[in-house]
């Protein structure tokens, strides 16, 4: 019976090993809250992640609806960006909306492992650039990371692990 309560305890254990993380690339960037309620804000969409040669489609828009979804917790005035644009071209549409600040994601790493069947985590790492068009400088920069736990009953997509790393990070450019 004891076997089996350690053999139960051991296997709980392992399904609750996710990660998320959220690494300022510079801190001193972050001194004071970035956002206020008034802020109109561009996001720009990321080009979608790929994996080897395997485009996952709909990457991209998923993180700008996630980015979206937190950043409506806390203003009103948010532009979205309609297509993948370069750096130059989303400051210049964030510029003609009359935007304060411009938020652009990248994906550098999405990966969508059958977790189930491999072991092999699900994986996202997401590079976020926030700049003030006033100030006419990055304000900050974050890298955003999430994992899936390597022993779990669910396949769950990368899509899932947004919601562990984008609404937190969001909140910390507010002053709550």
């Amino acid at each position: 019976m004891m076997k089996k309560i350690f053999l139960l305890l051991i296997v709980f254990a392992f399904m609750g090993c996710a990660t998320a993380q959220v690494e300022q690339l510079s801190p001193n960037l972050h001194a004071k809250p970035i956002l206020s309620d008034g802020s109109k804000i561009f996001l720009a969409c990321p080009e979608n992640g790929t994996y080897d040669q395997y485009i996952y489609y709909d990457s991209g828009k998923n993180v700008q609806n996630a980015f979206y979804e937190s950043l409506l917790h806390y203003t009103n005035e948010v532009f979205l960006g309609e297509t993948v644009m370069t750096w130059q071209d989303a400051l210049q549409q964030a510029t003609a909306k009359r935007a304060d600040i411009l938020i652009y994601p990248k994906i550098v790493q999405w990966e969508d492992r059958n977790t189930i069947w491999s072991g092999k985590r699900d994986k996202v790492k997401i590079i976020v650039t926030v700049y003030s068009i006033p100030e006419g400088k990055t304000v900050d920069n974050a890298t955003l990371r999430a994992t899936n736990s390597w022993f779990t009953f669910i396949n769950a997509r990368p899509e899932n692990r947004l919601k562990t790393i984008v609404p937190p990070y969001v909140k910390s450019l507010y002053a709550f």
